[in-house]
């Protein structure tokens, strides 16, 4: 038979207290752990969150672009661009000055009953139009074989959206021929 063993047993007397030691170790290993991942899930969240709201005022933007245009399309006999009402004459660098806030400067989306509001922005989409002067236009139509002229007058929509908070925003612009 062997010996039991004791406390005075020269090969546990080295061990003591070494199994408290390796176990908080691999729990602040795993606490740091933790950490990390919350704070690039929180971050990924983030992103997520901004990427949506950007989303967002994308197509708020490109909701009043395309009203601008389908009201160019529908009217028959065009208001005068005196300047008042979302409608201006050409003068580079309008976007920059304007106060999208004054709902007598710019034309706030729905401009007509068959659009519905949009959900979750901060803001309804806004844009007025410039009647540009008579020139030829560089670039190229959607509409297959079509030339732009002088003879056609053209216009230019600028829409404003927000996303679901007021910080993010996106500015479009169009040209549309008539």
């Amino acid at each position: 038979m062997s010996a039991p063993l004791s406390r005075s047993h020269p090969r546990l007397g080295h061990c003591r207290g070494s199994t408290l030691v390796v176990a908080l170790f691999i729990l602040l290993l795993l606490s740091i752990l933790g950490v990390s991942a919350m704070q690039t899930t929180v971050l990924q969240e983030r992103m997520a969150g901004n990427l949506r709201d950007k989303q967002l005022s994308f197509q708020a933007a490109e909701a009043a672009l395309r009203e601008g245009e389908t009201w160019l399309r529908d009217t028959v006999a065009l208001p005068q661009f005196a300047g008042a009402n979302g409608r201006y004459q050409p003068d580079n660098g309008l976007w920059k000055d304007i106060d999208w806030s004054d709902t007598s400067a710019v034309i706030v989306y729905p401009d007509n009953a068959a659009n519905p509001t949009i959900d979750q922005v901060a803001g309804q989409p806004r844009y007025y139009i410039e009647e540009l002067p008579a020139a030829d236009l560089p670039g190229e139509s959607m509409v297959d074989g079509y030339q732009p002229n002088q003879n056609n007058p053209s216009y230019r929509i600028t829409a404003r959206g927000v996303g679901g908070s007021s910080s993010a925003v996106s500015v479009l612009q169009s040209t549309y021929v008539r």
